[in-house]
């Protein structure tokens, strides 16, 4: 039986389970971060899909985190670069900091990019 293919959340979770149990063991950090957003990417629902009843909207951010290293990788489905974060480099800090994950700027290691920002209750 061929693997489902539209847009709907059951046919898509199929799919990356299907997919997530072929997915070779990773020899390294890289090579798992890649695998995981291959399959985000594979289930992803695009802009322009046919939505129909309006159950069903498109993929704006893709994330994943490195639990064993502290690492919090993050990707707008509007910009070609991933970005990430070490959360130790941020673990000192005493203040609010904050950063536009809307800004296409953002590549690679984006803990420098952090600012300081007010709570807004």
């Amino acid at each position: 039986m061929p693997l489902p293919g539209d847009i709907s959340s059951p046919d898509r979770f199929v799919r990356a389970s299907y997919f997530l149990h072929y997915l070779p063991e990773p020899e390294n950090v890289q090579q798992a971060v890649a695998g995981v957003f291959q399959l985000i990417h594979n289930v992803a629902v695009p802009y322009g899909a046919p939505y129909g009843d309006g159950g069903v909207y498109p993929t704006w951010w893709e994330a994943g985190a490195d639990l064993t290293n502290g690492t919090y990788f993050f990707m707008s489905t509007r910009s070609p670069s991933l970005f990430w974060v070490s959360l130790a480099d941020l673990k000192d800090s005493t203040e609010v900091l904050a950063l536009n994950p809307r800004d296409e700027t953002l590549v690679g290691d984006s803990a420098a990019r952090f600012a300081p920002a007010e709570l807004v209750y």
